[in-house]
Formats: structure tokens, sequence, C-alpha cells
């Protein structure tokens, strides 16, 4: 057993509260059901996830400025106890980082709010003007959140075996998968039975996180020794 030497966090219903970053543009403009037919068609295969950007950007008013969509996702909530636990993996000398299919304009302002340091999430394009043009930059594929884990892993010098990973749905399951300790916060009703299958413990607060970190730690000291 190895010591956990960094924890990543998905964002949107673990670190934060409420819907996704997309979603909470969609609420806004009031074209939620237009989300909805995309990420349908996304998990039926009938298009890729940078179509799937492209199809939910197409939905909004053309030439929104950068300034309204930070507005429009300023008022986030951060999930119980989310300080706190960073607070504490901060003083425990472990790394931290989000993987995070949502918009890195909400997921970068959380990571400097809870001073994380590695974020990867996906972005949208911006004309010289600050308006969006349409186009995005996908990063992290919704479906294949371990493909941007492994490139943060690696970028920090670490092996998988040694990330704790927590996320809360069945979009998460991939990221789970490839991280040596796995964590379900909160789960939803509707995806808890596809996690059981994948995490190794289910927390409902995220400081009931420090607790198994010092347990896996302890551990991994004894077998050395």
């Amino acid at each position: 057993m190895k010591p956990v030497r960094m924890v990543v966090f998905d964002l949107d219903g673990t670190l934060i509260e409420g819907k996704s970053s997309w979603g909470r543009v969609h609420e806004f403009f009031g074209t939620e059901q237009k989300g909805d037919d995309g990420l349908g068609k996304y998990e039926r295969g009938e298009i890729d996830y940078a179509e799937f950007m492209k199809h939910d950007v197409s939905a909004w008013p053309v030439g929104i400025s950068r300034s309204v969509l930070e507005k429009i996702l300023s008022g986030f909530t951060l999930s119980k106890g989310a300080r706190e636990c960073t607070d504490g993996l901060r003083k425990r000398g472990l790394k931290m980082g989000v993987v995070s299919s949502g918009l890195d304009i909400l997921a970068n302002t959380v990571c400097e709010n809870l001073g994380i340091q590695c974020c990867v999430a996906n972005g949208l394009v911006f004309d010289e003007q600050d308006r969006l043009t349409g186009d995005v930059l996908p990063r992290v594929d919704l479906l294949k959140k371990d493909e941007a884990l492994r490139r943060m892993v690696s970028g920090q010098g670490l092996e998988l075996d040694e990330v704790l990973g927590v996320g809360d749905t069945r979009f998460d399951i991939a990221l789970l998968r490839a991280c040596g300790y796995r964590v379900a916060f909160r789960p939803k009703s509707t995806d808890r039975s596809k996690l059981e299958d994948v995490a190794h413990y289910f927390i409902d607060d995220l400081r009931e996180l420090l607790p198994i970190v010092d347990t896996i730690m302890e551990s991994s000291t004894v077998e050395q020794e």
C-alpha cells in the first residue's frame, strides 16, 4: 500500500453545491432543455464531447461577454466541510487538484478560493472584445476524466496509486477507477449503486476525508516498517 500524496476532487456536486457550471448558465438563459438534449445525444454516442460543448454554447445568446458569464457563475456555495478539508490536507503536506468537465471560469475561481494548486477544466473561446465566439476548448471529457487525471498526476511526478480521488456521480467513475484510493461523496440515489462497485469509502461531509487519509497514511507506514 502506497501513501496518499495527492487528493483530486471533482468540482460540481463535490467541492461546490448545486448544478454544474453548464447547468447554471442554462438555467440563467432558460435553455435547460437544449442542455438535456445535448447530454442525451452525448451519452448515446451520437456526438463527441467537443460537439456536446458546442451544442450547449449554441443555445446561449450570441456574443455573451466574459464578464456576464463570470457574474452568472460567481454565486457558488462550497460543500459542507470543503474549506476545513482542504486546509487539513494542506497541513498534512498533500497536493490537491480538481478535474472538472465544467467551465474553467468557475473551476479556477473555486481552486483559488480553496488554495488548490492543480486545476483542469473546459474552456470557452472569446474574441478581442472578450465576447463568446462559439468555439470551445475541450480539456476534460465528461466520461473520460481519467485521461485528464493521468496528465495532471504525471505532471506532478506522481503515480496514480498515490492519488485519492473524490467524486459524486456516475460521471466520476473513470476518474475514481484510475486512483489508488476512491471516495464517493454524497452520491445521488440514482448513481449510488454504480459507485458502490468502485468506491472504497462513502462520505457525507468532506471533513470525513481527513481521518480516511490519516488511516491510509498510518497503514502505509506500518507496511514500510
